[in-house]
């Protein structure tokens, strides 16, 4: 029987056909793939906790700097069988849950503070970092870091707590004018290299006629620290606490706000690392002070301590070397996502941000969270802290 052959058009046709069918196939599995591998790169991206990773391999964000899709590739490829970041993200917010507790059971003991009435008051002095605590009071490090904070008025023997970013400069220029350190506006720069020049001793805390501190609310104070010591850069050797909140929270030109608040949850021991940012509970040197006063209502609370000690603060936000939002307007135009240099430029047209628009709710769950002994503190010993705080927590 003679053999038949396929016909040689029939076969080429038909492969072809079947090679064509096959790379359609096999394109689709790919752009399948590609679509997937995008949406998990995303995914990852949305929650990998890259300031955190940063801390833990600092070769990483020096080979990388910011770059997401190598700092990824990074941690996928190699970084994964390296480090255990779940076990370092629990271990972050463990202490910072720890520490919290800790300052709100502290001040759950506190007396009742009555906000609707004057409390100057010369009853006998109670520090609060001495209770519980029986070890030599010269190793207390709580305490001292308090006193460190402290500021003696010489002429009333009054003490002032002054805590960074709640007027600070101001209260420590008008007691060094006062106390006859410095003589005016142009030695300004002297408080910074000298702000333990007066603090108190033991004798004057328990002598104290008087005493007071300024709070202010945690959402703006940190706002505040962001858009002064993040947003501008300062070589001025008298000052140096730029460079140091830079290199502490990793910022650069292109760090939004939202940027610092994600740093800050992701590695939440690094408030404690800058005074600026560290809670105000741990500032606090009495279990009670005569007047706690708000940094949002400072020209009120001027006139009552000087009408109490003889004490004039000067707002030293004209002359001072410290960037403030002072003669600014409020502008709906800047938010969370505006990096710090787009933000320095609106300040220097006199532009600022509204608080408000800073945080979105994830943002505030954020900072409420690292904060809350400090809104805990606010809310109970400022009058009117309640509605003051009352737009930040009602989100929530």
């Amino acid at each position: 029987m003679q053999r038949r052959w396929p016909d040689s058009k029939m076969t080429k046709a038909t492969a072809n056909d079947q090679l064509k069918a096959a790379l359609l196939l096999l394109a689709d599995e790919l752009e399948r793939r590609k679509n997937n591998e995008e949406l998990l790169t995303k995914a990852l991206d949305n929650i990998f906790p890259y300031n955190l990773y940063n801390s833990l391999r600092p070769d990483v964000k020096e080979a990388f700097n910011t770059n997401k899709g190598d700092i990824l590739n990074h941690y996928v490829n190699r970084g994964i069988d390296e480090l255990d970041l779940g076990k370092e993200i629990k271990a972050n917010h463990n202490e910072l849950a720890q520490r919290i507790s800790l300052n709100c059971l502290k001040y759950a003991l506190l007396p009742e503070t009555k906000k609707d009435k004057d409390r100057i008051s010369s009853s006998k002095r109670e520090l609060l970092r001495t209770l519980g605590n029986i070890s030599n009071i010269s190793e207390n490090a709580s305490h001292a870091f308090a006193v460190s904070h402290t500021a003696l008025h010489y002429k009333s023997g009054a003490i002032c707590t002054w805590i960074p970013k709640n007027g600070c400069s101001t209260i420590r220029y008008s007691i060094a004018l006062a106390n006859g350190a410095i003589t005016g506006q142009e030695e300004t720069k002297w408080i910074h290299n000298n702000n333990e020049c007066f603090n108190a001793t033991n004798r004057d805390l328990l002598t104290a006629p008087y005493t007071f501190t300024f709070l202010r609310n945690p959402f703006k104070r940190l706002l505040s620290f962001y858009t002064d010591k993040l947003c501008h850069k300062r070589g001025d050797i008298a000052d140096s606490s730029y460079q140091i909140a830079q290199k502490i929270f990793q910022a650069c030109e292109n760090t939004s706000f939202k940027d610092f608040v994600n740093f800050i949850w992701e590695n939440p021991s690094s408030i404690l690392l800058d005074e600026h940012t560290r809670p105000q509970c741990d500032f606090l040197i009495y279990r009670n002070y005569d007047h706690y006063f708000a940094v949002e209502k400072f020209s009120e609370s001027v006139s009552k301590i000087y009408s109490s000690v003889g004490l004039k603060l000067i707002d030293t936000r004209d002359f001072n070397t410290i960037y403030t939002t002072k003669d600014c307007t409020k502008c709906d135009d800047i938010g969370f996502h505006d990096s710090a240099k787009a933000i320095s430029g609106y300040m220097k047209q006199l532009k600022s941000p509204k608080a408000e628009n800073m945080y979105n709710k994830e943002m505030i769950e954020k900072v409420s969270s690292i904060y809350l002994d400090d809104i805990i503190l606010y809310k109970n010993l400022i009058k009117e802290g309640d509605s003051e705080l009352r737009e930040w927590i009602a989100s929530l």
